[in-house]
């Protein structure tokens, strides 16, 4: 009889119009511009320029959504994509050394497809507004505007992920995200 009821899992008409909270944590890459960086250093007297960078770091959100019917939902979250830098040693002897972090928040449209009666695909469109918040050091700080910037933009996003519903209120997911933020180096 308990096979039988596993079998006759389905996702009650409750959860089409749930209202759900979820965090996740992972890895963020960004790209740091490290040729305009070193043009930058090179248009102010460095003949020369070594550059190294960290571009990965971790990430965390924390979200609540709103269940509109089977196939969509409606996710509003805050996000901490980390912290990146860089490290640049010119000729004549000189440094530029800068961190830039990134927070905000974001909405999300998610619009959903059951595989199975657990199992579901997704992708999300939506929107973050994010902060870039920098800090620059050494003695090379004339190639940039400001040692201290921050920036606060409206930015796209969008995701794909991968649902399994372990009981009919608890689920696991697996995505990917690429979010456009800007940094606040000028």
């Amino acid at each position: 009889r308990f096979a039988q009821a596993e079998d006759d899992w389905s996702n009650p008409e409750w959860a089409n119009s749930a209202w759900y909270i979820g965090a996740g944590i992972g890895q963020s890459k960004a790209n740091i511009d490290d040729q305009r960086i070193i043009r930058s250093l090179m248009n102010s007297g460095a003949s020369a320029v070594t550059f190294s960078s960290d571009q990965r770091d971790q990430a965390y959100n924390l979200f609540v959504g709103k269940q509109l019917n089977k196939y969509f939902a409606l996710e509003a979250g805050y996000f901490d994509l980390g912290k990146f830098g860089f490290n640049a040693t010119t000729t004549p002897a000189g440094t530029l050394n800068g961190e830039v972090g990134f927070r905000g928040v974001n909405l999300d449209l998610l619009a959903q497809m059951p595989l199975s009666e657990r199992f579901s695909i997704y992708g999300k469109l939506g929107m973050n507004y994010a902060r870039a918040n920098a800090h620059f050091t050494g003695n090379r700080l004339n190639a940039m505007t400001s040692p201290n910037s921050r920036e606060d933009k409206l930015n796209p996003k969008i995701g794909l992920g991968l649902e399994y519903k372990i009981t009919q209120a608890l689920a696991i997911r697996g995505e990917a995200e690429r979010s456009r933020v800007n940094d606040s180096c000028h």
